[in-house]
């Protein structure tokens, strides 16, 4: 929602808000993205293996173009939220979410014919900052992101969606170029806001190594310590339990063995009597 926002907003124009403060936007990797044109990135660009900080993309093709293999998504994969289509007066309805994104972006652009490039010239005016996990590769098919048609389109990852959707603003914004940094580890925003580029851009500070909940890495040795303690009481009291079951067993049996044995010699020596 944050890019939507800033795409969308007259907030952030040539750096400040509407009422001259200084305004910079940080965004996290989002799910998805909004372009600013029909034009997605080329089947290349999209292939599940090339999930890395080396990956790159310079060519941008439009799906409805039969010869180069992208999905169109019955024809919706450049409607809002994907893209800016369907925000003009046209072909919006009252109590939509487009509709209402609609109302909004009509209260500062009049003139649907000025809509596309007024947003392009007002977003490559603003101070605007991505941030994206270097290892924020996982698989958007398996629940990790969006897995719309039309945001398949935009990549595979959040990793990927990103850097691809750098190169297009490049791409789409002449002489435009796009400011991003990346922060060691996947999507985790306790990562993100301990991070040297946020810190130093929001409080002129100094990021942190954060220490993850799920995570045993950097836990101090005293954490260790007692974690493995409680590990060690824990296991010992199992087997503890299992020994004294396993000695109560036996006892027992050996008991009831005695008993089976006397009750037959008793048995026996009633047999020689009675002979």
């Amino acid at each position: 929602m944050g890019l939507r926002w800033s795409i969308f907003s007259p907030q952030g124009t040539q750096g400040t808000t509407l009422s001259g403060i200084p305004l910079t936007i940080v965004l996290g990797s989002p799910s998805s993205v909004t372009y600013l044109s029909k034009s997605r990135p080329a089947v290349s660009c999209t292939l599940s293996w090339d999930n890395n900080m080396d990956h790159n993309c310079t060519d941008f093709q439009d799906p409805e173009d039969d010869d180069n293999r992208l999905k169109t998504c019955g024809g919706k994969w450049d409607l809002y939220a994907f893209g800016i289509e369907g925000l003009d007066w046209d072909n919006t309805k009252p109590g939509t979410l487009r509709g209402d994104v609609a109302d909004y972006l009509h209260k500062y652009i009049k003139d649907d014919n000025l809509l596309d490039q007024t947003l392009k010239d007002r977003f490559a005016s603003k101070d605007l900052v991505f941030q994206f996990g270097d290892q924020d590769t996982k698989d958007c098919r398996k629940g990790e992101c969006a897995d719309d048609c039309a945001a398949m389109l935009e990549g595979n990852t959040r990793l990927q969606r990103g850097l691809n959707y750098m190169w297009y603003l490049k791409w789409a914004l002449p002489g435009y170029t796009p400011t991003y940094s990346v922060f060691k580890g996947g999507h985790r925003p306790e990562l993100f806001f301990a991070g040297e580029y946020f810190n130093k851009k929001a409080f002129d500070a100094g990021g942190w190594d954060e220490c993850l909940w799920d995570s045993l890495e950097c836990f101090s040795l005293l954490v260790k310590l007692l974690i493995g303690g409680a590990l060690f009481l824990g296991i010992g009291s199992s087997a503890g339990v299992y020994l004294c079951m396993k000695a109560h067993i036996n006892t027992h049996y050996v008991k009831i063995q005695h008993e089976n044995a006397s009750e037959l010699e008793a048995a026996l020596k009633l047999l020689v009597v009675r002979k």
